[in-house]
């Protein structure tokens, strides 16, 4: 049931997807919106489906608040 087409296909019903990282291998998958209101909105929703009750959803580290290094 959990693949990357799956996912995919579950999480754009809640907005636009940017990326979608699946890492079967240590049973986890990062899903990036393009927009943090629909990132939210999606938590809320998919911790109401009975497929994902048994997971770990939370939100990640914002790669955009990140201050860029300096190149050495």
């Amino acid at each position: 049931y959990f693949n990357e087409d799956n996912l995919r296909h579950i999480f754009e019903k809640y907005g636009e997807v940017e990326q979608i990282n699946f890492l079967p291998e240590k049973n986890c998958c990062f899903i990036n919106f393009t927009n943090i209101n629909t990132a939210t909105i999606a938590i809320d929703q998919i911790q109401q489906l009975p497929e994902f009750h048994n997971l770990k959803i939370n939100f990640g580290k914002d790669r955009c608040g990140n201050i860029p290094q300096q190149i050495r």
